[in-house]
């Protein structure tokens, strides 16, 4: 979202004020009031929603090795990064921090070759990571589907929830691949006020309502548009087929089978209704979130064990016919000569990036994006890291 009007945000909140004594319930029951109090998103809301705790292994942690000393130096030797106007030659530890990272990890053949924290941030510390949660969305459609609780993508939306048919039609035609990779024709407006869907799918105390209250704008699988009510949509659909939380069935299907030094949790909409937020809630600590990479390189393998089919990892990293960087709530970034990397990205410059062909996974989380092409980067030292392969002087 984008900053609200501080003049319109100062009214309300005097109002507010005014009608109520407790900002506590008013930040429990209305969107409005959040909204005004809270303002724009930041990394400080895994603080202020309730959450729903997704609980890791009860067994040691995956274990990174550690890298052979001096083996990666010229990898991170000083880097040519592009902003968005312009380039800065800087040594990579000195550049992150300028660029209010928090965290910058670099897994290549389950070796830590790289590790930073900045700020106070040691890799530790759960965190939220904002859009990268579509990607978790994602998953938990996997693991539905590998259970036979969801029979295929193609499913109408209306399968599971068959009120939205009542609603509208049209919503017969919207299936969940649809709804995936961001063309289902729902109404998603952008605004910068506090009553707009912005606000309304990142505030509001009751998200299921939100999600079936929704609107059809245009034929589905026709525009790519990307639009916060779908990782509702799908996410209410992983709830009803299966019957639990979404957070619950990545617990059990995937954080306690993957060596999480951590629990990981999911903002939700309110305590009354316990919703996860689908579009942005997810929160991990950075070192999980190189857990998770490395689950997705393997196509969904873990230790030779199959935790996701390889054919669902393999479509959610695929780019869709409407827009080749967008496959299931997952980026890709083509790289020319090479196989296309995969990336889930949030709000701020939060990201898992994959790189299959050197088996190298990098996550890097921070207060800001710092004005940075974070992709580019990590496309430079995936370079430098084929240049380390090939002999070349790096």
């Amino acid at each position: 979202m984008n900053r609200l009007y501080l003049t319109v945000g100062c009214a309300l909140t005097l109002v507010l004020g005014l009608a109520c004594s407790s900002c506590g319930w008013i930040t429990e029951r209305s969107m409005m009031g959040r909204a005004i109090l809270w303002m724009d998103a930041d990394m400080g809301d895994i603080d202020r929603f309730p959450a729903r705790v997704i609980a890791a292994g009860e067994g040691t942690p995956f274990a990174f090795a550690p890298a052979t000393p001096g083996r990666y130096d010229g990898v991170f030797a000083p880097l040519v990064v592009q902003r968005d106007q312009a380039s800065d030659t800087v040594g990579l530890d000195a550049f992150l921090e300028s660029r209010q990272s928090w965290t910058f990890l670099v897994l290549r053949l389950d070796t830590l070759v790289y590790e930073r924290g900045f700020a106070g941030h040691d890799g530790g510390e759960v965190e939220t990571t904002f859009s990268v949660s579509k990607s978790l969305v994602s998953l938990g459609v996997g693991l539905a589907i590998d259970r036979g609780l969801i029979a295929s993508v193609h499913d109408p939306i209306t399968t599971y929830l068959p009120e939205l048919a009542q609603r509208d039609p049209r919503f017969e035609r919207v299936t969940l691949e649809h709804l995936l990779t961001m063309t289902s024709g729902v109404r998603f407006e952008r605004s910068k006020m506090p009553w707009g869907d912005e606000a309304r799918s990142y505030y509001h105390p009751d998200l299921r309502s939100v999600a079936l209250s929704r609107d059809i704008s245009g034929d589905a699988g026709t525009d790519f548009r990307y639009n916060f009510y779908n990782p509702l949509l799908v996410g209410l659909a992983v709830e009803r087929a299966s019957g639990m939380s979404l957070s619950a069935l990545l617990s059990e299907g995937i954080w306690s089978r993957i060596g999480a030094e951590a629990d990981a949790s999911w903002s939700l909409d309110s305590r009354k209704h316990g919703f996860e937020k689908m579009e942005s809630g997810f929160n991990a600590a950075p070192r999980d979130l190189l857990r998770l990479g490395r689950l997705v390189l393997h196509e969904g393998r873990w230790n030779g064990e199959a935790l996701l089919s390889a054919d669902w990892v393999r479509a959610s990293v695929t780019a869709g016919p409407l827009e080749d960087r967008y496959g299931y709530f997952w980026w890709v970034n083509p790289v020319e000569g090479q196989h296309p990397s995969w990336f889930a990205e949030g709000r701020f410059g939060q990201f898992i990036y994959v790189v299959p062909d050197l088996e190298l996974v990098m996550v890097r989380t921070g207060s800001e994006d710092g004005d940075v092409r974070w992709p580019s980067v990590f496309e430079l030292v995936a370079r430098r890291v084929r240049e380390l392969d090939q002999g070349a002087p790096t």
